[in-house]
Protein backbone atom coordinates (compact mmCIF):
# COMPACT_ATOMS: atom_id res chain seq x y z
CA UNK A 1 0.00 0.00 0.00
CA UNK A 2 2.91 2.74 1.09
CA UNK A 3 4.39 1.73 -2.53
CA UNK A 4 1.09 2.25 -4.55
CA UNK A 5 0.70 5.22 -2.57
CA UNK A 6 4.49 6.65 -4.05
CA UNK A 7 3.46 6.20 -7.21
CA UNK A 8 0.47 8.20 -6.96
CA UNK A 9 2.13 10.62 -5.52
CA UNK A 10 4.95 10.90 -8.01
CA UNK A 11 2.13 10.71 -10.63
CA UNK A 12 0.65 13.56 -9.80
CA UNK A 13 3.46 15.55 -9.52
CA UNK A 14 4.63 14.80 -12.82
CA UNK A 15 1.09 15.70 -14.09
CA UNK A 16 1.53 19.28 -12.23
CA UNK A 17 4.77 19.46 -13.57
CA UNK A 18 3.59 18.93 -17.33
CA UNK A 19 0.75 21.34 -16.75
CA UNK A 20 2.93 24.28 -15.78
CA UNK A 21 4.89 23.67 -18.47
CA UNK A 22 2.25 23.56 -20.68
CA UNK A 23 1.88 27.29 -19.70
CA UNK A 24 5.28 28.01 -19.44
CA UNK A 25 6.67 30.50 -22.43
CA UNK A 26 10.57 29.53 -23.26
CA UNK A 27 12.68 32.38 -21.96
CA UNK A 28 14.04 34.78 -25.14
CA UNK A 29 15.96 37.62 -24.55
CA UNK A 30 16.97 39.99 -27.69
CA UNK A 31 20.08 42.41 -27.45
CA UNK A 32 20.51 45.74 -28.97
CA UNK A 33 23.39 46.61 -27.54
CA UNK A 34 22.36 50.20 -26.70
CA UNK A 35 22.09 49.53 -23.02
CA UNK A 36 25.95 49.73 -23.10
CA UNK A 37 26.71 53.48 -23.66
CA UNK A 38 28.52 54.52 -21.08
CA UNK A 39 31.82 51.44 -21.56
CA UNK A 40 31.06 50.67 -24.90
CA UNK A 41 31.32 46.40 -23.89
CA UNK A 42 28.94 44.48 -24.93
CA UNK A 43 29.17 42.56 -21.56
CA UNK A 44 28.16 45.35 -19.13
CA UNK A 45 24.85 45.45 -20.90
CA UNK A 46 22.14 44.68 -18.04
CA UNK A 47 20.77 42.43 -20.59
CA UNK A 48 23.76 41.16 -20.81
CA UNK A 49 24.45 40.90 -17.01
CA UNK A 50 20.80 39.25 -15.87
CA UNK A 51 20.81 36.58 -18.41
CA UNK A 52 24.49 35.57 -18.45
CA UNK A 53 24.73 35.68 -22.07
CA UNK A 54 28.12 37.24 -22.73
CA UNK A 55 30.26 37.87 -26.01
CA UNK A 56 33.73 37.45 -26.26
CA UNK A 57 36.53 37.80 -28.92
CA UNK A 58 36.94 34.79 -30.64
CA UNK A 59 39.99 32.71 -32.25
CA UNK A 60 40.69 29.35 -33.56
CA UNK A 61 43.11 27.16 -31.90
CA UNK A 62 44.59 23.83 -32.69
CA UNK A 63 43.56 20.96 -30.56
CA UNK A 64 46.30 19.25 -28.64
CA UNK A 65 49.07 17.10 -30.76
CA UNK A 66 49.17 13.95 -28.40
CA UNK A 67 53.39 16.04 -28.02
CA UNK A 68 52.63 19.00 -25.47
CA UNK A 69 51.70 20.87 -28.95
CA UNK A 70 49.33 21.66 -31.58
CA UNK A 71 47.71 20.44 -34.57
CA UNK A 72 48.86 23.38 -36.87
CA UNK A 73 49.67 24.02 -40.39
CA UNK A 74 53.10 24.73 -41.58
CA UNK A 75 52.78 27.80 -40.94
CA UNK A 76 51.69 27.43 -37.46
CA UNK A 77 48.26 28.37 -37.95
CA UNK A 78 45.18 26.28 -36.39
CA UNK A 79 43.37 24.28 -39.46
CA UNK A 80 39.48 25.02 -39.56
CA UNK A 81 37.79 22.28 -38.91
CA UNK A 82 37.98 18.61 -36.91
CA UNK A 83 41.28 19.34 -35.43
CA UNK A 84 40.85 23.03 -34.07
CA UNK A 85 38.23 24.85 -31.59
CA UNK A 86 37.46 28.26 -30.91
CA UNK A 87 38.25 30.02 -27.43
CA UNK A 88 38.05 33.68 -26.14
CA UNK A 89 41.08 35.46 -27.22
CA UNK A 90 43.27 35.69 -24.29
CA UNK A 91 44.32 39.32 -25.21
CA UNK A 92 41.01 41.34 -26.18
CA UNK A 93 38.45 39.63 -24.05
CA UNK A 94 35.15 41.05 -24.04
CA UNK A 95 33.72 42.15 -27.62
CA UNK A 96 32.96 46.01 -28.32
CA UNK A 97 29.56 47.89 -29.63
CA UNK A 98 30.06 50.48 -31.31
CA UNK A 99 28.01 53.13 -33.74
CA UNK A 100 28.26 52.38 -37.33
CA UNK A 101 28.99 56.22 -37.83
CA UNK A 102 32.69 54.98 -36.92
CA UNK A 103 33.10 52.95 -39.59
CA UNK A 104 31.21 55.28 -42.02
CA UNK A 105 28.58 52.89 -42.25
CA UNK A 106 25.50 54.34 -41.40
CA UNK A 107 23.64 53.84 -44.39
CA UNK A 108 21.04 51.88 -43.94
CA UNK A 109 21.61 51.06 -40.25
CA UNK A 110 18.68 49.39 -38.21
CA UNK A 111 17.01 51.48 -35.51
CA UNK A 112 19.01 50.27 -32.81
CA UNK A 113 21.66 53.11 -32.27
CA UNK A 114 24.60 50.49 -31.25
CA UNK A 115 26.44 47.33 -32.67
CA UNK A 116 28.19 44.33 -31.90
CA UNK A 117 31.64 45.27 -33.63
CA UNK A 118 32.93 42.00 -35.08
CA UNK A 119 34.93 44.50 -38.25
CA UNK A 120 38.38 42.60 -36.73
CA UNK A 121 37.81 39.81 -35.04
CA UNK A 122 34.91 37.16 -34.74
CA UNK A 123 32.65 36.95 -32.07
CA UNK A 124 31.99 34.14 -29.53
CA UNK A 125 27.95 34.45 -28.17
CA UNK A 126 28.61 32.49 -25.23
CA UNK A 127 24.70 31.09 -24.42
CA UNK A 128 25.50 31.13 -20.85
CA UNK A 129 22.40 29.56 -18.71
CA UNK A 130 19.74 30.02 -21.79
CA UNK A 131 21.43 26.92 -23.37
CA UNK A 132 20.05 24.75 -24.77
CA UNK A 133 18.45 27.05 -27.56
CA UNK A 134 15.42 27.04 -29.70
CA UNK A 135 16.69 29.12 -32.40
CA UNK A 136 18.96 31.94 -32.36
CA UNK A 137 18.49 35.20 -34.86
CA UNK A 138 20.62 38.08 -35.70
CA UNK A 139 20.49 41.25 -38.48
CA UNK A 140 23.39 42.75 -40.06
CA UNK A 141 23.30 46.07 -38.83
CA UNK A 142 22.10 47.64 -42.38
CA UNK A 143 23.48 47.84 -45.92
CA UNK A 144 26.54 49.32 -45.40
CA UNK A 145 27.55 46.80 -42.68
CA UNK A 146 27.59 44.02 -44.53
CA UNK A 147 30.48 42.16 -46.19
CA UNK A 148 31.13 42.63 -50.01
CA UNK A 149 33.42 39.51 -50.45
CA UNK A 150 30.64 37.06 -51.50
CA UNK A 151 27.03 35.97 -50.20
CA UNK A 152 27.92 33.49 -48.16
CA UNK A 153 28.69 33.27 -44.64
CA UNK A 154 28.98 31.18 -41.77
CA UNK A 155 27.18 30.92 -38.25
CA UNK A 156 29.49 28.16 -36.23
CA UNK A 157 27.88 26.85 -33.68
CA UNK A 158 30.41 25.25 -30.94
CA UNK A 159 29.87 22.98 -28.37
CA UNK A 160 31.75 23.66 -24.29
CA UNK A 161 34.84 22.51 -25.89
CA UNK A 162 35.02 24.93 -28.46
CA UNK A 163 34.31 22.47 -31.17
CA UNK A 164 31.90 23.24 -33.99
CA UNK A 165 28.76 20.62 -33.85
CA UNK A 166 26.43 22.74 -36.39
CA UNK A 167 27.07 25.18 -39.80
CA UNK A 168 24.69 27.71 -41.00
CA UNK A 169 25.47 29.85 -44.10
CA UNK A 170 23.42 32.72 -44.67
CA UNK A 171 23.85 35.42 -47.33
CA UNK A 172 25.58 38.36 -46.34
CA UNK A 173 25.13 40.29 -49.67
CA UNK A 174 21.52 41.31 -48.12
CA UNK A 175 20.87 44.43 -47.22
CA UNK A 176 20.29 44.51 -43.42
CA UNK A 177 19.82 40.26 -43.66
CA UNK A 178 18.19 38.93 -40.62
CA UNK A 179 19.33 35.32 -40.27
CA UNK A 180 16.88 33.07 -37.80
CA UNK A 181 18.06 29.54 -37.16
CA UNK A 182 15.97 26.83 -35.42
CA UNK A 183 16.31 23.27 -34.71
CA UNK A 184 19.84 24.13 -33.11
CA UNK A 185 22.35 21.41 -32.17
CA UNK A 186 21.54 20.29 -28.62
CA UNK A 187 24.78 20.37 -27.96
CA UNK A 188 25.47 24.00 -28.74
CA UNK A 189 26.52 26.30 -25.96
CA UNK A 190 27.55 29.37 -28.44
CA UNK A 191 28.02 30.86 -31.45
CA UNK A 192 30.46 31.78 -33.62
CA UNK A 193 30.02 35.20 -35.29
CA UNK A 194 32.45 35.84 -38.71
CA UNK A 195 34.39 39.13 -38.92
CA UNK A 196 34.27 41.72 -41.00
CA UNK A 197 30.69 43.03 -40.31
CA UNK A 198 28.56 44.55 -37.66
CA UNK A 199 25.13 42.45 -35.84
CA UNK A 200 22.70 43.63 -34.28
CA UNK A 201 19.59 42.65 -32.35
CA UNK A 202 20.68 39.07 -31.54
CA UNK A 203 17.98 36.97 -30.19
CA UNK A 204 18.30 33.57 -28.38
CA UNK A 205 15.55 31.74 -27.14
CA UNK A 206 15.71 29.12 -24.67
CA UNK A 207 14.60 25.34 -25.79
CA UNK A 208 11.59 24.07 -23.09
CA UNK A 209 12.06 20.05 -22.47
CA UNK A 210 9.13 18.58 -24.06
CA UNK A 211 6.24 17.32 -21.56
CA UNK A 212 6.33 13.97 -22.14
CA UNK A 213 9.96 13.63 -20.89
CA UNK A 214 9.59 16.06 -18.41
CA UNK A 215 7.04 13.34 -17.36
CA UNK A 216 9.51 10.10 -17.92
CA UNK A 217 11.57 12.31 -15.95
CA UNK A 218 9.40 12.87 -12.43
CA UNK A 219 7.80 9.38 -12.68
CA UNK A 220 12.15 7.68 -12.63
CA UNK A 221 12.13 9.69 -10.15
CA UNK A 222 9.40 8.09 -8.30
CA UNK A 223 10.36 4.84 -9.11
CA UNK A 224 13.76 5.46 -7.37
CA UNK A 225 12.14 6.43 -4.49
CA UNK A 226 10.03 3.14 -4.36
CA UNK A 227 13.62 1.52 -4.36
CA UNK A 228 15.09 3.16 -1.80
CA UNK A 229 12.12 2.69 0.30
CA UNK A 230 11.89 -1.09 -0.57
CA UNK A 231 15.97 -0.86 0.73
CA UNK A 232 15.23 0.62 3.98
CA UNK A 233 12.48 -1.97 4.51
Amino acid sequence: MRINATLTKAAAIASLAVASLGAQAAPSYTFTFDDTNASLLANTGALSLSSGVSFHNATLVGDPDGFGGQITDTFGNAIPGATSHWEIDPVYLDASVVSPDYYGRSVGASASGLALDANFSPILVNFGNVGPLASFSMALDGSGQRNNWGPNAELLFVDHTGHVVQTVLFDQSVDSAVVTVNGIHASATGVILANGKLYDNLTVTAAVPEPTSLALMLAGMGVVAVAARRRRA
